[in-house]
C-alpha cells in the first residue's frame, strides 16, 4: 500500500518537474529567438487582443456545426483549433485592421483607411 502510494507521489512529482521544464525551455526560445523587432511580430502583438476576444465565439460557431458530424475526437481537435486560430486571424485580418470603427472597438489606435 505504502509502495503504490510513493509510487503515484512520486509520478506526479516527476510530471509536475516535466511540465516546468518544457515552460521554462519555451521560455529560453522565446528569450532567444523573439527579442529582435520583426515584421511578424510587431502583427502579431498588434492582432493579440482582437484575437484573443474573437476566438471564443468563434470556437463555439465552429463546434456547433462540427460536432454533430461525428468525427474522430483528434481529428475533430486539429480543425477545432485550426479554424479557431485561423478564423480569428482572418476576422481580424480582413475585417478589424482596416476598418477604422472597428479598430477601436476592438481596443486598437484609430487609423483611418
Amino acid at each position: 500500500m505504502l509502495a503504490e502510494s510513493l509510487s503515484w507521489i512520486s509520478y506526479y512529482l516527476i510530471g509536475g518537474l516535466y511540465g516546468w521544464t518544457v515552460i521554462l525551455a519555451l521560455c529560453g526560445f522565446a528569450q532567444t529567438y523573439l527579442k529582435h523587432p520583426s515584421a511578424a511580430l510587431t502583427y502579431l502583438n498588434t492582432a493579440i487582443l482582437p484575437v484573443y476576444v474573437l476566438h471564443q465565439p468563434v470556437m463555439f460557431a465552429v463546434a456547433y456545426n462540427l460536432f454533430p458530424l461525428g468525427l474522430p475526437l483528434g481529428l475533430e481537435a486539429v480543425i477545432l483549433t485550426l479554424a479557431t486560430f485561423g478564423g480569428s486571424l482572418a476576422i481580424y485580418h480582413f475585417a478589424i485592421r482596416p476598418v477604422g470603427l472597428m479598430r477601436v472597438m476592438f481596443g486598437l489606435k484609430f487609423r483611418p483607411a
